[in-house]
C-alpha cells in the first residue's frame, strides 16, 4: 500500500514538471514527454538533461541548449555548457565563457571567470526575490561586479567595470553581512 502511494505521487510528480525523457532511433536522439508523445524529432547526436528543465545537446558540429523542446542556443562556438545553480548557463568556448540567462539571452561574454561572490534575498508584499553580486574577469583581464536579478534573468546594476584587480572581503556583524570592494 505505501509502494503505491509512494509510486502515485512521483508519477504526479514527473506529470506536474513536464519533463522530456530522451529517446533513440538509430544512433539519434530526441525527446518525449512523460505520456511517450513525441516531442523533438532524433535530430541529435548527443542528449544530456541538464538542471532547470533544461537538455544540452549535439547536433553535427553545433552544441546548445533545448527548453522546452526548442532549441534556445545553438552554436559551433560552444564546446559545452554549464547550468549554474539551475539559474543561469555558461557556455564554455575555447578562449573563454559565456552566460547566459535560463531562456538564452546573453548576459555577458568575453570573459574568462565568473563567481557569485553572494547571494541576497530580499522579501517585498511576502514574495522573496533573490539577486546575486558576481565578479567577472574578462579575457583580458579586467574585472567587473554586477548585481543578477534571478527572478527577471537579468543584470540589475553593474557596480564596477573595467577594473585592473578586485579585492572582496566578506566580514560578518550579528546578522549583517558586509562585502568590502577594494579597487587595487
Amino acid at each position: 500500500r505505501i509502494f503505491v502511494l509512494t509510486l502515485f505521487v512521483i508519477v504526479q510528480a514527473l506529470n506536474a514538471q513536464d519533463i522530456l525523457i530522451p529517446y533513440l532511433v538509430g544512433n539519434k536522439y530526441g525527446l518525449s514527454d512523460y505520456s511517450g508523445k513525441l516531442v523533438v524529432p532524433a535530430d541529435y547526436d548527443v542528449i544530456k538533461p541538464q538542471g532547470a528543465g533544461l537538455v544540452e545537446f549535439t547536433k553535427g558540429t553545433k552544441k546548445g541548449i533545448l527548453q522546452g523542446g526548442k532549441e534556445i542556443l545553438s552554436s559551433e562556438v560552444f564546446l559545452y555548457f554549464d547550468i549554474e545553480y539551475d539559474n543561469f548557463i555558461i557556455g564554455h568556448e575555447r578562449h573563454g565563457l559565456t552566460a547566459f540567462t535560463l531562456k538564452g539571452k546573453e548576459l555577458i561574454s568575453g570573459i574568462s571567470y565568473l563567481s557569485i561572490a553572494d547571494s541576497i534575498s530580499k522579501y517585498n508584499d511576502g514574495r522573496a526575490s533573490q539577486f546575486y553580486v558576481m565578479i567577472a574577469k574578462a579575457t583580458d583581464k579586467s574585472y567587473s561586479m554586477f548585481v543578477y536579478d534571478v527572478d527577471k534573468q537579468e543584470i540589475a546594476n553593474w557596480l564596477l567595470t573595467g577594473q585592473n584587480q578586485i579585492h572582496v572581503e566578506n566580514s560578518y556583524a550579528g546578522n549583517l553581512k558586509t562585502i568590502r570592494v577594494r579597487k587595487t
